[in-house]
């Protein structure tokens, strides 16, 4: 379960709790808002830009492959991504 939170995490990282507990919810997780904040937090993930910079050096270091809505948020925080 902890390893399904932190790849939604990642997969949206603009997401924010409550909203990756309806996607999880939709999936047959059923887990609160609260408990993916804590798990979220254990792994250096629990804010929003936590996530991107964990997504960047996904991307920097293992070759990550970013969607669209990954790539445009980047470049909006940071022009000199791409």
């Amino acid at each position: 379960m902890v390893e399904k939170i932190k790849k939604r995490a990642l997969a949206h990282p603009a997401w924010g709790c409550n909203r990756l507990e309806g996607l999880l919810k939709a999936e047959g997780i059923s887990v609160s808002s609260v408990t993916i904040q804590k798990i979220l937090n254990e792994h250096g993930l629990g804010t929003r830009h936590d996530r991107w910079l964990a997504l960047e050096r996904r991307h920097a270091e293992d070759g990550l492959k970013l969607t669209r809505e990954q790539i445009a948020f980047i470049e909006e925080a940071q022009p000199l991504f791409p």
